[in-house]
């Protein structure tokens, strides 16, 4: 059987918006492969995406139990959260043995999938884990090696005495000055230099393989168009200039942390033509984008990534309008129009329409 996609989300109303795009995209992408949300009871109420099985992780509370017990906070951002990016390891564990799953794709739920993963399948057969650099947002784990991380995070914290070694590495780390102090990142770079353990880094591909993206904020070698990565698209799939070999690199995601979070619905990209249960599910986010809050920001996880905000916080909605658009466009709905299978299509337009009042400047807001 084929690991399912798991993405794990918990509170923040707001950020619902871009966990149902990274919901849709990955559906769009692997029609046949399980994916499952992890979540509290705010999460469930908000998602629209149809075909995606929730499951509460009230039922894994005890799962971190332990962690909570001996955890020390050692970071700049706030303890709900760190915390949190450490209990998720042990919550998808957890998971993984109820359900007897041999392995998980696990994203972040600002990370939008633009690949079959079973074209990964000869890329993975012979690794433990893989992570892109030294982070985990978008991730393969097999059960040992999941079982093995979890218990190297609470050897590092129950070190004798309790956490010289962490305290001595965030102290070395801020010394050299580097930012990045103890967090679940930290435990994946050190974790991965274990001897036994069959590790890829999926930020290096292969000639003629997908990259999985670091951070569309950042360049890591790659073109940039103000804040974010310059992306095109070929047959629906993303690519951006390598600037050393001046090739163009294929994408299988794209992770927009932070403010980036905001212009994931200009990203969406159904691989063919619009499956018939995509319009209900793009006419509800579109309901939720109209009255969506502005930021207000989120724990993040460097002095240089908190720092790196220029032109990224308003983010303009004509670039959004004209990818919904297109997608309405698409020649299943062109085709449903002359059957006068419409309905669901004209709500879209309705929501079009009203995202496209809401832009600042128009004359519905002056």
């Amino acid at each position: 059987m084929s690991p399912p996609i798991v993405f794990l989300q918990q509170g923040a109303p707001a950020a619902l918006t871009h966990l149902n795009c990274a919901l849709l995209q990955a559906r769009w992408w692997n029609p046949g492969r399980e994916i499952v949300v992890i979540g509290d009871a705010e999460c469930r109420a908000a998602l629209v995406v149809p075909g995606v099985e929730f499951v509460a992780i009230e039922d894994f509370s005890s799962s971190a139990a332990d962690l909570r017990k001996v955890y020390v906070h050692l970071s700049a951002n706030s303890p709900e959260f760190e915390l949190f990016c450490l209990e998720r390891w042990f919550v998808l564990r957890d998971f993984l043995r109820q359900r007897q799953l041999e392995s998980v794709w696990h994203f972040d739920s600002d990370v939008m999938v633009f690949e079959d993963l079973s074209s990964e399948d000869a890329r993975i057969a012979g690794v433990d884990f893989t992570f892109t650099q030294i982070s985990g947002h978008n991730a393969y784990f097999r059960i040992n090696a999941l079982e093995q991380f979890c218990s190297f995070i609470l050897k590092c914290y129950l070190a004798e005495p309790q956490t010289q070694w962490l305290q001595a590495s965030e102290a070395a780390r801020l010394a050299a000055g580097n930012p990045d102090t103890i967090s679940d990142m930290f435990f994946i770079g050190e974790f991965k230099k274990l001897d036994g353990l069959r590790s890829l880094d999926f930020s290096v591909p292969a000639s003629g393989q997908s990259a999985f993206d670091t951070n569309i904020r950042f360049s890591n070698g790659y073109e940039m168009d103000g804040d974010l990565k310059q992306i095109t698209f070929t047959d629906q799939q993303p690519y951006a200039l390598d600037i050393e070999t001046q090739q163009l690199q294929r994408f299988a995601t794209l992770h927009f942390q932070y403010f980036a979070k905001q212009q994931m619905p200009r990203f969406l990209r159904p691989p063919g033509p619009l499956p018939d249960w995509s319009l209900g599910a793009l006419t509800q986010l579109l309901a939720r984008m109209q009255t969506m809050p502005p930021p207000r920001g989120e724990d993040v996880r460097s002095q240089e990534q908190k720092t790196s905000r220029k032109g990224s916080t308003t983010p303009s909605l004509q670039p959004i309008i004209k990818n919904l658009r297109s997608i309405l466009d698409s020649r299943w709905l062109r085709v449903g129009g002359a059957l006068k299978f419409t309905r669901a299509a004209r709500k879209l337009e309705d929501s079009l329409d009203m995202l496209r009042k809401m832009k600042p400047g128009s004359s519905e807001q002056k």
